[in-house]
């Protein structure tokens, strides 16, 4: 049996926990990537930014503090922070929450919408 590469496994991990990919406006092309992607500090404060996310939306009072948080995991999540949090600045909070749910589905393992038919 021929050993497993780091490579190999990180090219399998890629293909289960597909990112989803974002044109900006500004023509750049960003990568919301899976939490299960990111380092381990950005697992706990993305993991951290949905707790609060979850708790805000269920207090649906203060719209603005679930837009703060939606914004700041959309740029945790992503492969360049700068341009999504250019990009994701002046999102309507509806559009912010389609992301988000289009997001969550595209990322998880067997859902993305990117996979072979």
């Amino acid at each position: 049996m021929d050993a497993t590469s780091f490579d190999e496994l990180m090219k399998e991990a890629e293909s289960k926990y597909e990112a989803l990919p974002l044109k900006t406006r500004a023509g750049k092309l960003v990568h919301l990537r899976s939490i299960a992607m990111l380092p381990a500090e950005g697992r706990k404060t993305a993991t951290v930014l949905l707790k609060a996310f979850d708790s805000a939306d269920k207090e649906d009072d203060d719209t603005e503090k679930v837009e703060k948080t939606i914004r700041d995991f959309l740029v945790v999540v992503s492969d360049n922070a700068s341009a999504t949090r250019a990009e994701v600045k002046d999102y309507p909070l509806a559009v912010l929450m389609v992301l988000v749910e289009k997001y969550t589905g595209d990322t998880q393992p067997g859902e993305a919408s990117g996979s072979a038919n």
